[in-house]
């Protein structure tokens, strides 16, 4: 969860200093939020609201259902203002440093993309042979259970080789690729019918980078 959902849907004493802390700097500091007349009017009245209903709430005398209604009702008009607010003027604002983000309680975005390299987890390769098809599985690594290509990755280079197997992969044909797992390898020639097929697969992106093979898995065409 990220630390503006968090703050958020905190507890109601917890959000109450976080609205107050952003309610104040959304105020005061004009020459780097410059807030419209309206705005600054909204945003007075619903963190003023809320303030009544709060201090009217945090009093066990005049806690009633009608004030604990009012007072839900407050920080939700309050909330869904605070949250326009930050989307229009502080989270692409260049002005404001992520350690302001950080001292208002407020996600700091990650300006630099994680690089996309090529996964070199092992793969393991098992193929079901059905009517006119075989699937080709892919389970990663130690990982019995995934079949969720790893990040870096954009699907499978599939090759094939008929009859004598090899593990020379040199010898085997491309047959194309697949962003899914698993993969489908279709055969509608009936002559086919009983051949043995050997396949190996590899990762591949769309930078043009491959990764290591996987094992060879026999299947039938059935």
């Amino acid at each position: 969860m990220s630390a503006s959902s968090k703050n958020f849907q905190s507890a109601d004493a917890l959000y109450n200093v976080f609205q107050h802390n952003l309610v104040e700097y959304l105020l005061n500091t004009p020459a780097i939020i410059p807030l419209k007349d309206n705005e600054v009017a909204d945003l007075k009245e619903k963190s003023e609201e809320w303030n009544n209903r709060w201090e009217e709430y945090s009093n066990l005398a005049t806690r009633t259902p009608v004030v604990v209604e009012a007072k839900n009702n407050a920080r939700k008009n309050l909330t869904a203002l605070l949250r326009y607010l930050i989307g229009k003027y502080i989270t692409y604002n260049e002005l404001v440093t992520d350690e302001q983000r950080l001292a208002l309680g407020l996600t700091v975005r990650d300006k630099i993309k994680t690089p996309r390299t090529i996964p070199t987890v092992a793969l393991n390769l098992f193929v079901e042979s059905k009517a006119g098809l075989n699937l080709l599985r892919v389970r990663f690594g130690e990982d019995k259970t995934s079949r969720a290509i790893p990040f870096g990755a954009d699907g499978f280079e599939i090759y094939q080789k008929f009859d004598a197997f090899s593990d020379d992969v040199s010898t085997y044909k491309y047959v194309g690729i697949s962003p899914k797992n698993p993969m489908r390898i279709e055969y509608d020639d009936t002559q086919l019918k009983g051949a043995k097929v050997w396949y190996c697969v590899r990762l591949y992106n769309k930078q043009g980078e491959k990764g290591p093979w996987s094992n060879f898995a026999l299947g039938i065409i059935i």
